[in-house]
């Protein structure tokens, strides 16, 4: 039986005098009335600290503090619909950690976090490798362009107001911490493949979610609440479990109750965090105990903290501060006017009580009620960051209120840092500092050193300084968005950077060890120990040290290169360089080359980017082979140049030649039909794209205007067996387009297009769509000057407009074929001008197809005589496909490998299938 004295429990040893009195009296009169009056006898008193009550559930629930945890549902990951995916190839890592990381990979993959993958899907992310001080490595995911793309779902969290209603009258507090978070949900297998990551061992991708993910803390936030939202008495805020109850037997009853659940589910937590049986507790900025809630000091204790001013310079920032915050400090200019006059140039300075006093008012309105508010997630969420010389401070803000503030001293090697990396630091301090304000929620962060706008949304291995590159690992876990503010509009935190708090350093933030951004990198020792063995510039530095020969003719071949150089070569740390530029040893040339041309630019620019860095002799003649060369470049490289038009043949006779097209809108199918001739246009809904229907559509067509000769038409439903049967009975000779190159068969898009635009304006205008047909084949066309009806019937057709009867009679039509044909020669003319002829292929020719977004290798196989610039060709994996000429061209950087048995099938043609020949 326990009873609670002071803050420890007591465990007391009683005799029972009766019976009944253990089940009935004890709860109805209590433990000390029993004792009063002699029910219960006490013996002895036995003190046990909370601590050891606390050890003993972690013994006892052991296998809720152990391994790894998994919640029961698994995560389906949402991205934007035909979002284009993106695939990081594997970099390089150091030699000296490949050992070391292929070990991590391996117990990830025991542990079940990750899984090995032969290749992967659409998205593939790099990885960062943080190296700790002991030489193990941590693995995290570099999700940058992933994010873009992720749909949030947004679920509610708590809100302050929320949690201080739950936790009135509340007596005991505990609190439990999830162990690996976001590792304890798996995740489904379609989200798993775009959770995929390269390494030089393979790809891999993870079955848990990763950190980093922008979506994660909302979607931990739902399961958490999904498993343990029913128990009574405890508040769930992302991986933070509190309990809390007004008696410490409901306390006892509900951390059990979560221990059980977590054990039943599977959860774990982590025993290093949990927090037993308190009666304050420290939660979310505030501090929760019997007598309510109040501000934790850690969100005002920069503020009480800040010194008062020695000088004019040191008050000109602390009114400065106080400025920013005047509107919401009720007759500021009566209360600061004692230490304005301070600032007068006359004025000497003689800091007094009354000014002390002054400053000891303007701190209590800050850190109080208005003007200090209570964190709101719901509104937008700001921290104002800066450093000085020798301190970090920084403000969440909301609304333009202050929430918390903050300040440090910096170290003394934090001294020594670059501003760049101060600021940076700044940065991870406030995020750290308020993390259980920001942690899943998008936050603005303000800093007035403006590179770091655009370094924080660099690539990890696009940061030079390993420094940075650790601080902003640190950063991935929350959704920050960094914008420049100038500083002197940037008064609270520039004041608490330079009045800041002697506190000590936050081990939390320390960002001790080295972080391997997956890279191929040349580091300044690599070129030093390089050039000690290259010949050429072993020589080069006995010449720096000893002075040139007087002769050019008396130095060897590829010394003599540098002689008109001589004057401009210098040495630093046993690297040559020549104008600034480093001279590359001849071994690290190709290493070279291969970062110079990463972000695989073109010719030009990798040279222009060369010459900014390095020199060696033949630098941009190697450039060029190299790029030439690239199959990354040759693979991804842009669509064909356009080639000269080539004309239809010109009609001679109405529905002589037609095209025809399927159109799609608003949910219909409707098949179009155009004439060459007189461009006349049918639209007609079908309820199934099917050959039979189409078939029966042109039935009717064709029995107003007779049989074609000639149509032209897409391969669906057209190139089916249906339908070419059905042109082999009329005499109908079916020309389709080339697979996946509509423009040779461009009357019928841009039929198809004319045809949408009336659909559109018909359903806009809620008017028939046959009506707007009409009046559209009763319009003279420019080119031609003529009407379609008139070209097919001779005559203008009566629309609702009143017209003169003679304007509808018959007429014989002039023949106009030379008119067509003289418009086709200056279209021509012109188009031409923007296009560029081409060789034709041969048989056995090796070539690239462009096959969707890539260039893959194939031979040509023939040529086919009906169909212009038309060609059959075979892929590696043995399919034959027929495709123009704007999708070949020859490559230097991929070659055709026969893998497979030959077909020895002479093709002739193509099939009813819309690409494969067989």
């Amino acid at each position: 039986m326990n009873c609670v004295m002071s803050n420890q429990s007591v465990k007391l040893r009683f005799v029972i005098v009766d019976d009944k009195i253990q089940n009935k009296c004890i709860p109805i009169l209590g433990l000390d009335t029993c004792v009063k009056f002699g029910l219960v006898g006490k013996i002895e008193v036995n003190s046990i600290n909370s601590n050891d009550v606390e050890k003993q559930l972690v013994k006892e629930y052991k296998d809720v503090f152990e391994g790894l945890g998994n919640f029961p549902e698994e995560y389906d990951i949402k991205i934007r619909e035909n979002s284009e995916g993106w695939i990081n190839p594997p970099r390089r890592v150091p030699e000296s950690i490949k050992g070391e990381l292929k070990k991590t990979l391996d117990i990830m993959t025991k542990d079940g976090v990750i899984v090995p993958v032969d290749r992967p899907g659409k998205w593939s992310s790099n990885i960062v490798i943080v190296e700790k001080p002991n030489k193990k490595l941590r693995i995290c995911l570099d999700p940058s362009e992933l994010n873009k793309v992720i749909i949030r779902e947004h679920h509610l969290i708590p809100t302050m107001d929320e949690i201080r209603m739950s936790l009135s009258n509340k007596k005991w507090y505990s609190l439990l911490d999830l162990k690996n978070g976001f590792w304890q949900i798996k995740l489904s297998k379609e989200s798993s493949n775009i959770c995929c990551f390269s390494t030089p061992f393979g790809y891999y991708k993870f079955t848990r979610l990763p950190f980093g993910l922008s979506c994660a803390p909302e979607e931990f936030q739902k399961q958490n609440q999904k498993c343990f939202g029913d128990i009574e008495n405890i508040k769930i805020y992302f991986d933070d479990i509190l309990i809390a109850a007004e008696d410490e037997r409901t306390h006892d009853m509900a951390v059990k109750s979560v221990l059980k659940r977590a054990k039943s589910v599977g959860i774990k937590f982590n025993a290093d965090k949990f927090i037993y049986k308190k009666k304050e507790i420290n939660y979310l900025g505030m501090i929760f105990s019997m007598e309510g809630m109040k501000v934790d000091p850690d969100r005002v204790e920069a503020i009480n903290s800040l010194k008062e001013p020695k000088n004019k310079v040191e008050l000109q920032r602390i009114i400065g501060m106080f400025n920013f915050l005047r509107q919401f400090i009720p007759n500021m200019s009566q209360l600061i006017a004692p230490i304005r006059e301070l600032l007068k140039k006359n004025v000497y300075w003689t800091w007094t009580n009354i000014h002390s006093e002054v400053i000891r008012q303007l701190k209590h309105i800050i850190t109080n009620s208005p003007v200090l508010v209570n964190f709101d997630p719901k509104k937008e969420i700001s921290i104002q960051c800066d450093s000085s010389s020798s301190g970090l401070g920084c403000c969440l803000m909301q609304e333009g209120k202050p929430v918390a503030f903050s300040s440090r001293s910096l170290t003394d090697s934090e001294k020594q840092y670059p501003q760049i990396d101060k600021e940076m630091l700044s940065i991870l301090f406030s995020c750290r500092k308020f993390h259980n304000y920001i942690y899943g929620y998008h936050t603005k962060i303000w800093t007035d050193h403006s590179p770091l706008t655009s370094i924080y949304k660099k690539n990890f291995h696009k940061v030079i300084s390993n420094r940075l590159q650790k601080m902003k690992l640190k950063l991935l876990i929350y959704d920050l968005e960094i914008n420049y503010l100038p500083g002197k509009d940037m008064h609270i935190a520039d004041l608490l950077s330079r009045n800041y708090i002697n506190n000590e350093f936050d081990k939390e933030i320390n960002i001790e060890g080295v972080v391997h951004s997956i890279n191929s990198t040349i580091n300044v020792s690599k070129i030093a120990e390089a050039t000690k063995h290259d010949l050429v510039l072993v020589k080069i530095l006995e010449y720096y040290n000893e002075g040139w020969p007087k002769d050019k003719n008396k130095i060897s071949g590829d010394i003599q290169h540098y002689w008109s150089l001589r004057n401009d070569i210098v040495v630093e740390k046993g690297v040559l360089y020549v104008k600034n530029k480093i001279i590359m040893p001849y071994s690290l040339r190709r290493l070279a080359l291969q970062q110079l041309h990463e972000g695989h630019n073109g010719v030009n620019k990798t040279v222009l980017r060369a010459k900014q860095l390095v020199y060696w002799p033949g630098l941009d003649n190697e450039i060029k082979q190299y790029v030439l060369s690239c199959k990354v470049c040759d693979r991804f490289k842009n669509s064909n140049t356009k080639e000269p038009l080539q004309h239809h043949q010109v009609a001679k006779l109405p529905f002589e030649i037609i095209s025809s097209d399927i159109l799609t809108y608003g949910g219909k199918d409707y098949v179009v039909v155009f004439d060459h001739y007189s461009k006349w246009l049918e639209i007609i809904k079908i309820n199934f794209k099917t050959a039979q229907e189409v078939i029966q559509q042109f039935k009717k067509i064709f029995s107003t205007h007779g049989y074609p000769q000639i149509i032209h038409s897409d391969n669906q439903p057209y190139s089916s067996d249906v339908f070419k049967q059905f042109c082999v009975m009329y005499n109908i000779n079916l020309l389709t387009s080339s697979p996946r190159y509509p423009q040779s068969n461009g009357t019928a898009e841009r039929a198809v297009q004319t045809a949408k635009q009336m659909l559109r304006k018909a359903d806009f205008e809620k008017k028939e769509i046959l009506d707007i047909l009409l009046e559209y084949r009763c319009t003279t066309l420019p080119q031609i000057g003529a009407s379609p009806c008139e070209l097919v019937m001779s005559r203008l057709l009566r629309t609702k407009f009143p017209v003169n009867e003679n304007i509808l009679k018959p007429k014989i039509q002039v023949n106009d074929e030379n008119r067509m044909l003289n418009y086709q020669a200056n279209y021509k003319e012109y188009y031409d001008k923007r296009t560029k002829s081409k060789d034709e292929f041969n048989a056995n020719d090796d070539v690239v197809v462009n096959e969707g977004r890539v260039w893959l290798p194939c031979k040509v196989l023939n040529k086919l005589d009906n169909y212009p610039r038309s060609y059959v060709v075979k892929l590696q994996n043995g399919q034959i496909v027929r495709r123009t000429s704007y999708h070949l061209r020859y490559s230097k950087g991929q070659h055709y490998i026969e893998n497979y048995e030959d077909n020895d099938d002479i093709i002739l043609g193509v099939s009813s299938n819309e690409e494969v020949v067989n």
